[in-house]
């Protein structure tokens, strides 16, 4: 992994540029006074049905504290499932999911055509 920060990477001359925008934002992040703390987890598992043919099941699940220090039914739980397909076409992955979440209590469908850039 060494190589990963070093000259033969194409990207190699920027990486002060990021480093030193990195901490700028890390100080506006420090700024103000904090709101909330979340914890998360994330499961996902994806099978495959034949060539080409997958099928997606995701859960999302996180707590929200005013403070960890505070007990757990202080908090508030959120969480969210997911059902998923993808096709693996010649023009990238194809990809439909349903998901519903306990924020909204809505079920939404999301399409997709491509890869994630």
């Amino acid at each position: 992994f060494s190589e990963r920060f070093g000259e033969r990477q194409p990207a190699y001359r920027h990486y002060e540029d990021w480093t030193k925008m990195l901490s700028r934002y890390q100080l506006l992040l420090r700024q103000g006074r904090p709101r909330m703390d979340l914890a998360i987890l994330r499961l996902d598992a994806r099978f495959r049905l034949l060539k080409n043919h997958y099928v997606s099941l995701m859960g999302n699940g996180g707590y929200s504290f005013d403070a960890f220090n505070k007990t757990i039914a202080d908090g508030k739980w959120l969480g969210g499932v997911g059902l998923g397909y993808a096709y693996n076409s010649i023009v990238g992955p194809l990809k439909a999911t349903l998901h519903w979440s306990n924020v909204t209590n809505k079920v939404g469908f999301y399409l997709s055509l491509g890869f994630n850039f």
